[in-house]
């Protein structure tokens, strides 16, 4: 499929009498180019996260998505519906087109590394229309500059969170040679694993677990081998994984709805991991995490093998697998 650069949809829409309004956004960030790939190509965390839009998706490929935005326009205060289509116009670009009555907009980020763990984001706008319509783009500039700004509250945590893991020996899968949009769909997928240089178990022992106090944290400090205590009116404690096995939200108890955890990014469901009631334990397995107990410690073992989900149905792991 043939793909245009902004640079030429801009002169094929001059030659047609469109005048444009340029300017950048220029962000730096602790976090790789790869966290701004996925986060720019990450399409179910749009309306999770974010609360100024609600986008529908129409269609997605590994290289383009289509949505129709329901945007709130700041200061206006109104939700209008938006046309946007993004698609990786090469490796760390991105692309998108939309349009806004008379006016069409052409945005591209660029993703550019710059020291370890460390990239710099630019993105550059053009607002393009005919005739008076010119007069108005200073504001559409003022809209699309608030916007972006609300939209990088949301995002840049995200990024961020990644590029902590990363400094703990954890990594981050894609199956294609740079992210696609459509990868981002499997939210029951476990993307996240640990470097070959951490093992992907951990032992608690049961008394560490038996005093652990409500809002505590056992095992490691970061992490998929870290978890958090809950206990609840009636004194049942239980450990919850503090980070999403799909791409490595952080998880507390604020993410606890109706018993069980809601990813803040994508909305997966998780359950705990060990239940304690009267100084009995249970363990509940799940795709990603199995557990067995001994005398004196519980075993907490995760399958860090993201290529396994590349297939369904996916299985409980069992601790000797």
């Amino acid at each position: 499929m043939s793909k245009k650069t902004t640079q030429n949809l801009k002169l094929l829409l001059e030659k047609k009498g469109y005048k444009f309004r340029n300017f950048e956004i220029i962000s730096v960030g602790d976090y790789l180019p790869d966290d701004a790939d996925w986060n720019y190509k990450d399409i179910l965390h749009l309306n999770t996260v974010h609360k100024t839009v609600y986008g529908i998706q129409t269609i997605i490929t590994d290289d383009l998505n289509y949505n129709i935005n329901l945007q709130k326009i700041p200061i206006i205060g109104i939700e209008i519906p938006m046309p946007l289509i993004q698609y990786e116009s090469s490796k760390y670009n991105i692309a998108y087109l939309s349009t806004f009555g008379p006016f069409i907009i052409i945005g591209s980020s660029l993703f550019e590394p710059l020291r370890e763990n460390q990239t710099k984001v630019i993105t550059t706008f053009s607002i393009g229309s005919k005739g008076l319509f010119r007069i108005f783009h200073s504001l559409i500039e003022y809209m699309l500059r608030k916007n972006n700004k609300l939209l990088m509250q949301d995002d840049i945590h995200m990024r961020t969170r990644r590029g902590q893991l990363r400094k703990n020996n954890h990594l981050f899968y894609k199956n294609t040679k740079s992210y696609s949009f459509k990868f981002s769909e499997d939210i029951e997928r476990s993307n996240i694993y640990l470097s070959q240089n951490k093992k992907n178990y951990i032992s608690i022992n049961v008394n560490d677990i038996f005093k652990a106090k409500n809002g505590d944290t056992i095992g490691d400090k970061i992490g998929i081998l870290s978890f958090f205590v809950t206990i609840d009116s009636a004194g049942v404690k239980k450990i919850w994984p503090s980070t999403c096995t799909h791409e490595g939200a952080h998880l507390n108890k604020n993410c606890i709805k109706a018993n069980v955890i809601r990813c803040p990014w994508h909305n997966k469901k998780i359950n705990y991991l060990i239940k304690v009631m009267n100084q009995d334990l249970t363990i509940k397995s799940n795709f990603d995490y199995a557990l067995k107990i001994t005398d004196e410690h519980v075993k907490i073992k995760f399958r860090n093998s993201p290529e396994y989900y590349e297939k369904k149905p996916y299985k409980h792991l069992n601790y000797e697998d």
